[in-house]
């Protein structure tokens, strides 16, 4: 065999680019709720937009 390595093949691939200026756009995919302190947790992926501290 004479061609890349698997490992050499994954390095060589770019990560895609980040829309971090477009609107948020946040999959939901876990919500977990807490019946003792009426709050709910979610889980997602960012796949647009940023999330930053005090964002509403």
């Amino acid at each position: 065999y004479k061609g890349f390595h698997l490992l050499d093949a994954i390095d060589s691939l770019l990560p895609p680019e980040r829309e971090i200026f477009k609107p948020l756009r946040l999959p939901i995919c876990d919500v977990i709720k807490s019946r003792s302190l009426g709050q709910a947790a979610v889980s997602g992926k960012v796949e647009a937009g940023a999330i930053r501290n005090g964002t509403k």
